[in-house]
């Protein structure tokens, strides 16, 4: 937790007090189609194309995944601007990437070289996926999209969590 107040700088005397939670980081998909119940994902087909309802991924291909919130990442350039190379996000992180119900393998996690603030997790799509499909990530001990306890296959979609597959 941390301590916020606001004090007035002539009298020292506190004007406003407020304990709030701190986070190490606050996953969320950045939202792109409204879709019943919320918002597909904003992600990136494996040729790079932005993958959305008339241009699906194929299932068992790679999807790249569109987020912010990854909390500090050492060797990130300066708050507001983007580098001009992806910076790899703690390779010792232990992510929980869930897509259509099947744990799969986290590829590649960069900041994104053009957008500051965004984030990109990259892994192949399950081959039994298809329609739009629901995402879930369980980040430095911190969710999205997802209640772990519940099980994979209890991923929210209503918040907005799916990504589109086709065959």
């Amino acid at each position: 937790a941390a301590d916020f107040m606001i004090v007035k700088a002539d009298t020292g005397a506190v004007i406003s007090y407020m304990r709030s939670a701190v986070y190490v980081a606050a996953p969320a998909f950045l939202q792109d189609q409204k879709i019943t119940g919320g918002y597909s994902v904003k992600a990136l087909n494996g040729d790079g194309s932005a993958n959305s309802s008339t241009n699906p991924a194929k299932a068992g291909t790679d999807i790249t995944l569109l987020l912010t919130g990854s909390g500090f990442v050492q060797g990130a350039p300066a708050d507001g601007t983007a580098g001009a190379t992806p910076v790899a996000i703690d390779p010792l992180r232990q992510d929980t990437l869930v897509i259509n119900g099947t744990i799969v393998a986290v590829k590649s996690a960069t900041l994104d070289p053009n957008t500051p603030g965004v984030w990109r997790i990259t892994a192949t799509i399950p081959s039994s996926a298809v329609g739009t499909v629901p995402v879930g990530l369980l980040y430095k001990g911190i969710i999205a999209n997802w209640n772990p306890a519940a099980g994979t296959a209890n991923i929210r979609a209503a918040y907005g969590s799916g990504i589109y597959v086709s065959h």
